[in-house]
């Protein structure tokens, strides 16, 4: 399969099966850990903010982004998305970070559907008992890759927040950098053969060895 034009993401080139996350398509079809060019950036600007924690006493990433919608909400909340609670079709999420050079600096996956202790690890978020107004996804133990807490909501606004702490955000490949990083960042969260979302830091309020605090452009 070629590369293509379409927005889902991992859908680009690669085969049957798609690109890894974090990757796009690259030449001749193949697939290069870049970012995808087709992210959706939120509206407005600062409306997402990024922090970076990589200490002997701390590990900690906070994604968090505000925008508007338009549209009928069930048609947005099935296209930006997705069905992560679903065992069969449910979309994985990825945040995946660039430095300057659109080289991958970081990187925490959360598997769709799953039982986090006995509970689901998503559950929809319904009001009223009818309204599907997005998913959270709740995991203590933190696995496979750090992330703690995705909230994704979407009624007058929508507010994506994703967590991660502990011991499995580092020790692994793409695991949190040791600044400074080299700005602008370039920050994406993927919804496998769905939505994208963007942001770029240019300007961050603290970048050294241990902590990275930025609002968006």
């Amino acid at each position: 399969m070629v590369c293509t034009s379409e927005i889902a993401t991992y859908r680009f080139c690669g085969g049957q099966t798609g690109c890894a996350p974090c990757e796009t398509c690259g030449p001749l079809g193949t697939c290069v850990s870049a970012p995808h060019p087709t992210c959706r950036a939120p509206a407005g600007s600062g409306d997402t903010t990024l922090k970076l924690t990589n200490t002997a006493r701390s590990k900690q990433v906070v994604w968090e982004s505000v925008g508007q919608i338009s549209g009928s909400l069930p048609d947005v909340i099935a296209q930006i998305f997705g069905n992560p609670a679903d065992a069969t079709t449910g979309h994985d999420y990825e945040l995946c970070l660039y430095d300057s050079t659109d080289s991958l600096q970081f990187r925490a996956s959360v598997p769709a559907a799953g039982l986090c202790g006995v509970r689901p690890c998503w559950m929809p978020l319904v009001r009223d008992g009818l309204f599907l107004e997005g998913y959270d996804y709740r995991d203590r133990e933190r696995t496979p890759e750090g992330v703690k807490r995705v909230r994704l909501r979407s009624r007058s606004r929508t507010t994506m927040v994703l967590r991660g702490s502990g011991d499995l955000l580092v020790g692994r490949q793409f695991g949190l950098p040791v600044g400074p990083l080299a700005t602008p960042i370039r920050a994406q969260l993927q919804v496998r053969d769905g939505e994208c979302w963007e942001a770029t830091f240019s300007a961050p309020t603290i970048n050294d060895a241990e902590r990275f605090r930025a609002r968006s452009d």
